[in-house]
């Protein structure tokens, strides 16, 4: 930025429940927009975060996004929150770091060849930016390595594509269709393409990391460990900002 300040990190989470922990340790002022459900202002190490909790699903998440870009001119959005396993090997409370996003409702067939593309899409993945997806990578494995279950592992680390849809993901027929047409994805939501879209339309970084909640199936509530994953999901970010702020200024 011209004044000498750097430019802020855009934080975009959809639930209350997955930004309340964020919340209470960074943001202690009240949201300076009502965008979605509150926009929040903080510097963590001199270094500007702003958090907005954009409501859950795709048209909320590119609003916010788009406006937090116009507002804000930030260095980078990251998408924080739970997700739904599809991945092979994927337990509740693992860390999913994206490589990409795609959206699994999409689908312009056969006006093009194969569903989730626009056009001038060589791929349905929208690839995430690869510095800021290891930075955040590197906060996970920080966090899994502290973190206990019970009854179960340690959380794992996983790389790979988010999908993301329009719909709540919770029956394994509807698990399976989706893992049928798009076997590179490892989770489901219902944000994280929509601002990787809105970012890489605006040549801005961008990353995303999500806590396993569910198995996006029929075993699991993802309301049973909701406010623990979301915890989880929370402490990456928290060790995220603290690399990003101690990094020098470019």
């Amino acid at each position: 930025m011209s004044n000498g300040t750097p430019a802020p990190i855009v934080l975009i989470v959809p639930m209350e429940e997955e930004a309340r922990s964020l919340v209470e340790r960074y943001f202690p002022a009240p949201p300076v927009s009502r965008l979605g459900s509150g926009v929040f202002e903080t510097s963590v190490g001199g270094l500007p975060v702003v958090l907005v909790r954009c409501g859950i699903g795709k048209v909320n998440a590119a609003s916010a996004a788009a406006v937090a870009i116009m507002g804000w001119s930030p260095s980078a959005v990251v998408v924080s929150g739970v997700a739904g396993a599809l991945g092979a090997g994927l337990q509740t409370g693992d860390i999913v770091v994206a490589t990409g996003a795609l959206d699994h409702h999409l689908d312009l067939t056969p006006l093009l060849k194969g569903p989730g593309r626009l056009p001038g899409m060589a791929s349905p993945v929208i690839p995430a930016s690869s510095a800021l997806t290891e930075s955040v990578a590197k906060a996970a494995e920080a966090v899994a390595s502290r973190t206990a279950w019970p009854g179960r592992r340690p959380p794992v680390v996983h790389r790979g594509v988010v999908a993301t849809g329009d719909a709540l993901v919770s029956s394994s027929a509807a698990k399976e269709s989706i893992v049928k047409r798009f076997p590179e994805a490892v989770a489901v939501d219902m944000e994280t393409s929509a601002v990787a879209q809105v970012a890489a339309s605006a040549s801005i970084s961008w990353a995303c990391a999500r806590v396993i909640s569910d198995m996006a199936d029929d075993t699991s509530d993802p309301r049973e460990i909701l406010a623990y994953a979301s915890s989880e999901a929370a402490g990456v970010i928290a060790e995220l900002l603290a690399e990003l702020a101690a990094q020098p200024a470019v």
